[in-house]
């Protein structure tokens, strides 16, 4: 058996990325798409009129749990869902253990239940310092502001390369999300 080892095609955009494009057969379709493989460097690919154009900017490590006061990887424990049942948080863990944290699908399903029930605004405002989820598992305003960022940073991205392209959102029939993170949304 052989591996085979993609080389990165640039600085901050490396072989994952061209991994990504290539399994989701985006490049063998006319129609325009885009792949987004978010991580601590979210690397972003544009197939148009048959050309790839690619991105890469800084989201910081926030997706995969880091930077967030109760964050933790995608391990055994970590809140990897959080719904509202009946108004009240419900979580689910990796390997269905005892939560040790809140990885980065749980804390995004955390800010949507947050808004959901109008703890949060559409501006990221929260009153209260600290909302818990559970036993020893809580998420504050900070956590809220780091995530505002590393999702600013992922639009910059896409707006960047459909400015630089002239896409308009509308044109863009497909969009993908992929690496561990966006496996997990």
């Amino acid at each position: 058996r052989a591996a085979y080892l993609p080389p990165c095609m640039n600085a901050f955009v490396g072989a994952d990325i061209p991994c990504a494009v290539l399994a989701s057969g985006m490049t063998a379709n006319p129609a325009t798409a885009l792949i987004c493989d978010i991580g601590t460097n979210g690397e972003i690919a544009l197939w148009k009129d048959g050309k790839l154009y690619v991105t890469s900017t800084a989201a910081g490590p926030v997706f995969e749990g880091a930077g967030i006061s109760c964050g933790c990887q995608s391990v055994a424990g970590a809140i990897e869902k959080v719904t509202l049942q009946k108004g009240a948080f419900s979580v689910t863990t990796i390997g269905s253990t005892a939560s040790i944290g809140l990885c980065g699908s749980g804390v995004i399903d955390t800010i949507a239940c947050l808004l959901e029930n109008g703890t949060i605004d559409e501006t990221g405002a929260m009153e209260p310092e600290e909302i818990l989820l559970c036993e020893g598992v809580s998420i504050n305003r900070q956590d809220i502001r780091n995530v505002q960022l590393a999702k600013a940073a992922i639009a910059a991205g896409i707006r960047t390369l459909l400015e630089v392209t002239k896409t308009s959102e509308e044109e863009i029939s497909v969009f993908y999300l992929a690496g561990g993170f966006g496996k997990h949304l």
